[in-house]
């Protein structure tokens, strides 16, 4: 399954997640200068690291990340308030850019289930950013494709069809163990792969015993 054999389980989604920008991201409009924001931000206790521009249903908004990961999201137009999320109503608006004739569902997901989780630093999946709380949108194309968004940034986190989430079954969860149930109890994880990678080992080891037996036979009938 590692290799993905004939595509079986490649993706068929064909939404344009792009539209969720609904226009480019260029000639940004914004009603004050990049050091009048950052005073802005500073003056109200976020000390912003990293600034990061988008653009969501064809408005441009800044967010911006402190040392902890924490944000902060502004809208470049109006006001210009900081404020902790954006607004509901936009994400909605932009996420119905990317398919105006498909039935939209949405929910918050306020804790890691079994297609949107954390993993460990130093794990294969580690690096991957995984906030908390975020809406999963379902739309009713063919394909039947999930979207994960962070309200405090306004950015798709990923994407992921009917096919995609079969994969997650066969593919992610028996390599990886990381059944959200198991993620919780680290221990009791680790112990898991250690019976059932020693069970592995113990298949293979008396395979090679067996086949060099085999071998053996014949090499003694052939004398």
């Amino acid at each position: 399954m590692s290799m993905r054999p004939w595509d079986i389980l490649k993706s068929r989604s064909q939404l344009p997640v792009e539209q969720f920008q609904n226009g480019r991201l260029s000639n940004i409009n914004s009603p004050l200068p990049t050091q009048e924001l950052l005073t802005k931000l500073n003056d109200s206790g976020f000390h912003p690291r990293e600034l990061s521009w988008h653009k969501v249903d064809g408005q441009f908004w800044l967010t911006a990340y402190n040392s902890e990961g924490h944000t902060r999201i502004i809208p470049l137009f109006g006001s210009a308030e900081i404020s902790t999320e954006m607004p509901l109503n936009t994400i909605l608006s932009g996420l119905k850019n990317i398919a105006p004739l498909s039935t939209m569902q949405y929910e918050w997901i306020r804790k890691y289930d079994f297609y949107y989780f954390s993993r460990e630093t130093q794990s294969m999946y580690g690096s991957r950013t995984r906030p908390l709380p975020i809406l999963r949108v379902k739309f009713s194309d063919p394909a039947e494709t999930w979207l994960h968004v962070d309200p405090a940034s306004g950015t798709i986190l990923d994407n992921k069809d009917q096919r995609q989430r079969i994969d997650r079954w066969l593919f992610n969860l028996l390599h990886s163990w990381d059944w959200q149930l198991l993620l919780e109890r680290p221990l009791l994880r680790e112990l898991l792969m250690i019976i059932f990678s020693l069970g592995g080992l113990t298949i293979s080891i008396s395979g090679i015993v067996l086949g060099w037996r085999r071998v053996q036979r014949k090499i003694r009938t052939a004398v």
